[in-house]
């Protein structure tokens, strides 16, 4: 189950700044709605349903605080975060695999973020 817990603002610079930093990524990636300006006689552009904004997430230090991030974001109703998508490769390639994809399914649930679990078969070639 998600956490109803508010989040207040952070008052810690880099935290501040590495929001912001994946604040206008993630603008500069999302196209911009159609102007309203050409419109005839006032009518509203219909509501279009944006794609998620999908995390590569691998239950890792790193991909695990880009999460976090995006949920500050998207729990702050940033533009272009409203909905979150983990999207998590499971390559079979370690003994642990199966563990990461139950972690990272109990951290997206405590964060009420969908979880796409991609199975994939590795062909093991050399080194590499």
């Amino acid at each position: 189950m998600a956490s109803l817990r508010k989040r207040r603002p952070t008052t810690d610079p880099v935290e501040s700044a590495l929001l912001a930093a994946v604040r206008a990524a993630v603008e500069a990636a999302t196209p911009q709605a159609a102007a309203t300006a050409d419109l005839v006689g006032g009518a509203r552009p219909r509501a279009r349903r944006s794609a998620p904004l999908a995390i590569a997430f691998s239950g890792g230090r790193d991909s695990t605080a880009l999460l976090d991030l995006a949920v500050r974001l998207r729990d702050a109703r940033a533009s272009g975060f409203r909905d979150l998508v983990a999207v998590h490769v499971h390559h079979g390639l370690v003994a642990a695999a199966d563990a990461w994809v139950e972690h990272c399914r109990r951290l997206c649930d405590r964060l009420g973020v969908p979880l796409d679990v991609r199975r994939v078969q590795v062909r093991v070639r050399g080194r590499g």
